[in-house]
């Protein structure tokens, strides 16, 4: 992956295939610049490999993304819970009664704030969640399962159908 600077074009990042635009992270430090690095990097995989429709389910794209930048974040900067900062904006946001649907399409939500919810901080908790539920081995092998069949058009109960009939095979 190729990273670009592109400060005054854009204020975090923006992955295309195999090339990234990040904006002007000069004065933010260091471990900020880790973090939309690792972010931007995530996104080859997701959605460049994988391959969900970006608007339709951007909470596959940016929650899965996000997912993956808070283990990375851990990893590199030990003893940091970017995991908690994720959980603590969506909660407050579910608390207010003004969180949107992880299914509505990315351009549709109420506020640019329902929008960052539900496509980053509730679909990385609710991933979060779900590794605890069914145990690191499980999670990981049903990761890797999810992204080799290619998930590209989930609804909820079709994405588990076609899991289960996955397995079978």
């Amino acid at each position: 992956m190729t990273a670009v600077e592109g400060g005054g074009i854009i204020g975090g990042g923006m992955e295309f295939p195999m090339m990234t635009l990040i904006g002007d992270y000069n004065a933010a430090g260091d471990s900020a610049l880790y973090y939309v690095t690792a972010h931007e990097l995530a996104h080859m995989w997701i959605p460049m490999i994988v391959g969900p429709n970006e608007r339709r389910y951007s909470w596959m794209d940016e929650g899965s993304t996000t997912f993956a930048e808070n283990h990375a974040r851990t990893d590199f900067f030990p003893g940091t819970q970017p995991r908690l900062s994720e959980q603590e904006s969506y909660l407050m946001l579910a608390r207010m009664g003004a969180e949107g649907e992880i299914m509505r399409w990315s351009d549709y939500h109420y506020s640019s704030f329902a929008f960052g919810i539900a496509s980053y901080s509730k679909p990385a908790t609710l991933l979060e969640a779900l590794r605890g539920l069914l145990g690191e081995d499980v999670f990981w092998r049903a990761t890797a399962r999810s992204s080799r069949v290619g998930l590209q058009a989930p609804l909820p109960l079709r994405s588990v159908q076609y899991i289960r009939a996955r397995e079978r095979t």
